[in-house]
């Protein structure tokens, strides 16, 4: 998926979100949390089958209501799933440590847990 801000995106908050994460023209969202350069040799390509893509995939993405790719979904999940499971060793951790002060438990599973749901909610509704 490649980003472009402007027009309807042109504002305050575009603009935070391009200084603060890197994304503008030419980037892509990789791995959730970065983003890659798109090949210059992508870009330029306006042959007729990869334009026939692009609009395939603006419709779909428009007709599923979502804003990222398959590919970044299922990087998504994988990442997600992988929170998951460090939540569920550091609630071991926790438990077998003895710990038992709720603020200290909850401090400890904050993160994993939100990032667990958060990231393998977004890779399955694509948003």
């Amino acid at each position: 998926m490649v980003v472009r801000a402007s027009g309807a995106f042109d504002n305050d908050m575009a603009k935070a979100m391009e200084k603060t994460f890197g994304m503008g023209e030419g980037k892509r969202v990789s791995w959730a949390f970065s983003t890659t350069q798109v090949p210059q040799v992508e870009l330029d390509d306006t042959s007729e089958a990869t334009m026939a893509k692009r609009a395939a995939l603006r419709e779909k993405a428009a007709a599923e209501l979502v804003n990222i790719d398959d590919d970044e979904r299922s990087k998504r999940k994988l990442v997600g799933a992988g929170a998951g499971v460090v939540a569920l060793l550091a609630a071991v951790g926790l438990s077998v440590g003895g710990v038992t002060n709720p603020l200290i438990r909850g401090a400890v599973m904050y993160l994993p847990l939100a990032m667990s749901f958060g990231l393998y909610g977004s890779g399955q509704k694509g948003l």
